[in-house]
């Protein structure tokens, strides 16, 4: 048959008495009480602000995000359309200045995107640990 092995464990361990706190100990313990309470003194506790409040922030700054969004996208849209109806109007009336506008921009896109991996990869490098 199984025994228990709480029993087992509980039957093993010895029997601690009551923790023995020293004079010392017990005086220490009362200046850190009368410590804590002062502190509890001297430092005002604050009441947690209204929710209403939090709430009228929250929508606030959400507003304030959607009209950003707005400005920006309608921003977006007419670069978009300047672009691509310069890039129409070009194409139609001389294919190539065309041609050589798209190579620029490629060759000018290309050099950005190299340049900012560069600038990427050496603001990771610390020069006094080499």
């Amino acid at each position: 048959m199984r025994k228990n092995k709480s029993n087992i464990n509980q039957q093993s361990l010895p029997k601690s008495s009551e923790p023995h706190i020293s004079q010392e100990d017990q005086e220490l313990i009362d200046q850190l009480m009368l410590s804590f309470q002062q502190i509890d003194q001297v430092i005002p506790h604050s009441t947690a602000p209204h929710t209403g409040h939090l709430e009228q922030l929250i929508a606030e700054q959400k507003v304030a995000v959607r009209q950003r969004n707005r400005l920006e996208l309608l921003c977006f849209f007419l670069v978009a359309i300047v672009l691509i109806g310069g890039n129409t109007l070009l194409a139609m009336t001389n294919w190539t200045a065309f041609g050589i506008f798209q190579g620029v921009t490629l060759v000018a896109a290309i050099g950005y995107l190299f340049g900012s991996y560069v600038r990427r990869s050496k603001k990771g490098d610390v020069r006094h640990a080499k």
